[in-house]
């Protein structure tokens, strides 16, 4: 028996992966937005910190 695949069948599965490679794509983009963003906020508050320090001690 010869495994016979239809053009199309393997269009389609062609199809399914290229959409689920973008949506993986797309979700991991958006984590490291996310991430990116909470490293942000940590360094501006450890910045606010020492400089609230700074300025008690002054």
């Amino acid at each position: 028996m010869t495994a016979f695949m239809p053009a199309r069948e393997r269009g389609a599965t062609l199809l399914v992966a290229l959409v689920m490679l973008l949506i993986m794509t797309v979700l991991a983009v958006s984590s490291m937005r996310g991430v990116v963003l909470e490293s942000r906020i940590t360094g501006n508050r450890a910045e606010n910190l020492r400089l609230t320090g700074a300025a008690s001690a002054a």
